[in-house]
């Protein structure tokens, strides 16, 4: 059976400004999607809660402009 999840993976790294800019146009707008750095995929909250957290896709942008404190669009 295919692994589509990694296919999938995959596509968004290779076209992840694309995506970005199709479904969500008005943040896409926000980041300098010229260089992405993906990340480790491990999550240790701090302070630390004694579990390890494993995210799926992590990517580190840069921004134009800085986050508005309480803002969601």
């Amino acid at each position: 059976m295919p692994d589509h999840d990694q296919r999938f993976k995959a596509l968004l790294r290779e076209f992840f400004a694309d995506f970005v800019h199709l479904f969500f146009d008005d943040w896409a707008k926000r980041f300098d999607l010229s260089e992405v750095e993906w990340l480790d995929k491990e999550l240790h909250p701090e302070p630390s809660d004694g579990k390890r957290h494993v995210l799926d896709l992590v990517a580190k942008l840069r921004t134009f402009e800085p986050p508005v404190e309480g803002s969601t669009s």
